[in-house]
């Protein structure tokens, strides 16, 4: 088995002609574990937790509420499995 951490960052800017621009980030901090099956294969356990922010000049309403700034932590588990 081999043991890996790994760091993601993401970033996001769109741009509108009219109603400003909406920008976003998002960091993921995982601890994996892969299992040797052979270089064919990697079934992957992974634990995670994603942290981000999203600012939003530009939003459609929702029953006539608007949110401009959006957070959001994540914090998980799952498995992967390319063959």
């Amino acid at each position: 088995d081999v043991h890996s951490t790994w760091l993601e960052a993401g970033y996001q800017r769109v741009d509108y002609d009219q109603g400003g621009d909406n920008h976003g980030w998002k960091l993921t901090l995982s601890q994996n574990i892969a299992i040797g099956m052979g270089p064919e294969f990697r079934p992957m356990l992974r634990f995670y937790v994603t942290g981000g922010q999203v600012d939003n000049e530009h939003t459609a309403k929702v029953n006539n509420t608007k949110d401009q700034q959006l957070d959001s932590l994540n914090v998980g588990g799952m498995f992967e499995a390319w063959f």
